[in-house]
């Protein structure tokens, strides 16, 4: 068990660093110091060394300047000045003088903004405006550093509106870096700034194309040129957000809350042992449903081993009251996921439990509180996705679980086509609480240990019934189409196919032509752009996986439904691609339009002292 703990944990890792030590193997190293490189590292894997030693090594061997990254050397100094340069632009910093130390004294400089661009969006309340370059027609460029500063301040201007007491926040995020043979460094940076009045808030987004000055000597790179294109504006003439933060007071009464929710995991740990299962990579859903049979939607959270689930009851009066031990349902076990769903059809809803051991099955005692009535047995116990379907058409729901790491794995890990995950169990409801294992006899046992995170049916090829859709990390996605409670996997000739940190799948008609279209949530990272984007990552492997590199670092996928059985893949085009280190996603209408919204959920585990959790 610790084993598979510690083989999940290092795989989150090199996501966030983009595989840097893969590029120890595939940058710069060749005889000796290659070998020595992977004596290093078995040594440090293997623990035979004194633990100062290990973290001197781990350090050297993962320093840029060590490898050879000399992009990732200068990614770090360009995003201090790029720091500084978002200061400027968003108020924080009146140091103009400072600009000759951010931007070479000749740069020559595009507009940063524009007032044209199509309306895309326009309600009574909000407006968006893309434009696909910043400028129309032929570009307009200004030499010098003072036409730059007047540039930066026309963009200052226009996110203030010439309202000091606006909030602006600006971000400059370095995604791509080329070393050109004349020492230029070329980038792609994403400009995004946000407004905030008592009136009204605002978004800006753009792409900027700039050539750097970096000299030899230590010293600052300087910007030389700069383009902007991509841009999007949104306006919302309302001061408040859609959503007010509720959970105190929906939550708040109940004692639970502060002492058991309201702590976080770092304060878990410290206090319940690793044996029960408490991992900081562990992830541990939610779900809604009328438990107690009164009309209103209920919530169950789930939580590590050794802390209890919680149940919370909707009061009338919009508050919750946590009712986990009446009901039954305090469980210590280790929970991923929750659903409530009526299996035995007597007009309640039943409550099932993905676990580590097993999953569980409760049911729901006429809204009394629930008794378990069967446990479905796994050959591993990483449990992740719950989901419900009547797949063959028999009038009750049958039961989907997808599975992340695998006890035994059959192949060795490989992070962009893994295939050594948990295999998913498709259980067919035969009634009286008895599920079959029906896996392999639908046809769902094809290409089923890919580390599955989510799953999502839905009848994309309106033919009466429910195929599935399963996101999977390290790897590509699969489709399996229902033909009559027969699967087939179809995600490559239907165009479906997504490699990429699978994490969530949601389906929605977006268009409104009357098929479903598909959004899969993965991750954008900005240093995995710059360094999948560079000749020297993983220069012997080849062009086909070097792209799976970049895909798996891009972001969201979206795919629209073409109508004949197949998707064409509108992710960059829809504008929903880069949604941050997204964990899931949702299509919804907010704001009762008629048309599907997305909901991205991202962020990622931080320290417990910074205040951003």
């Amino acid at each position: 068990m610790e084993g598979m703990m510690v083989r999940r944990t290092i795989p989150w890792l090199l996501t966030g660093l983009v595989l840097l030590a893969t590029l120890l193997h595939s940058v710069g190293c060749k005889g000796s110091r290659k070998e020595e490189k992977l004596e290093v590292t078995s040594s440090l894997a293997s623990g035979s060394v004194p633990l100062a030693w290990r973290e001197r090594e781990t350090t050297r061997l993962l320093d840029p300047k060590e490898a050879g990254w000399d992009t990732e050397v200068f990614a770090e100094q360009a995003g201090l000045q790029l720091n500084l340069l978002a200061a400027l632009i968003s108020g924080e910093s009146e140091a103009w003088h400072t600009l000759p130390d951010l931007v070479a004294g000749d740069i020559r400089a595009g507009l940063l903004r524009t007032d044209e661009g199509e309306t895309v969006i326009e309600t009574t309340n909000l407006r968006v405006v893309r434009a696909g370059n910043v400028v129309s027609g032929q570009d307009i460029f200004r030499d010098g550093l003072a036409s730059f500063e007047e540039e930066l301040k026309g963009l200052r201007e226009d996110l203030h509106r010439n309202r000091p007491e606006d909030r602006v926040y600006v971000s400059l995020k370095l995604v791509a870096a080329d070393i050109l043979e004349d020492g230029t460094v070329r980038t792609s940076i994403l400009f995004n700034a946000k407004t905030r009045s008592p009136s009204s808030r605002g978004q800006m987004r753009a792409r900027w194309d700039c050539d750097w000055l970096w000299p030899e000597v230590p010293a600052p790179p300087l910007i030389r040129s700069i383009r902007a294109h991509g841009f999007e504006s949104v306006h919302s003439k309302r001061a408040e957000p859609w959503f007010s933060d509720c959970t105190q007071a929906a939550f708040g009464k109940n004692a639970s809350f502060a002492n058991e929710l309201g702590l976080g995991m770092h304060h878990w740990l410290q206090r319940v042992g690793r044996v029960n299962g408490m991992l900081y990579f562990q992830r541990h859903g939610i779900a809604v449903g009328d438990a107690n049979g009164d009309g209103l939607d209920d919530v169950y959270v789930c939580q590590p081993a050794g802390l209890p689930n919680k149940l919370f009851l909707h009061q009338p009066d919009g508050t919750a009251q946590d009712a986990s031990a009446e009901f039954g349902v305090d469980w210590l076990d280790n929970s991923a996921s929750a659903l409530f769903v009526d299996l035995d059809n007597d007009g309640d809803q039943d409550l099932v439990l993905a676990t580590f051991e097993g999953t569980q099955v409760l049911e729901n005692n006429t809204g009394k509180g629930f008794r378990p009535v069967a446990r479905l047995a796994s050959a591993d116990y990483d449990l992740h996705a719950l989901s419900a379907v009547d797949y063959d058409g028999d009038g009750d729901l049958d039961l989907y679980i997808t599975v992340d790491f695998a006890l035994r794995p059959e192949r060795p890990f490989l992070y962009h086509d893994a295939n050594d995950g948990g295999r998913n169990q498709l259980f067919r409801n035969d009634g009286a609480w008895r599920f079959v294992d029906a896996t392999e006899q639908a046809g769902l046992g094809v290409n089923n240990a890919r580390h599955s995170l989510a799953a999502a049916w839905e009848d994309y090829d309106n033919d009466g019934d429910q195929d599935l859709y399963v996101a999977n990390d390290y790897g590509k996605n699969c489709l399996y189409r229902n033909d009559g409670g027969r699967f087939s996997q179809v995600a490559e000739r239907a165009g479906a196919v997504d490699y990429g940190s699978g994490m969530s799948v949601s389906w929605a008609d977006y268009d409104r032509d009357g098929w479903m279209d598909l959004y899969v949530g993965n991750m954008f990272s900005s240093a995995g752009s710059r360094i999948t984007s560079q000749e020297k990552f993983l220069a012997k492997s080849g062009q086909p996986v070097r792209s799976l590199y970049r895909r798996f670092v891009r972001g969201n996928s979206c795919f629209r439904n073409a109508r004949d059985g197949t998707f064409a893949e509108v992710s960059e085009e829809s504008g929903a691609m880069m949604a941050g280190w997204a964990w899931s996603s949702v299509f919804t209408d907010l704001d009762n339009d008629g048309w599907e919204d997305l909901v991205v959920a991202n962020g990622y585990i931080t320290t417990p002292d910074t205040g951003d959790l």
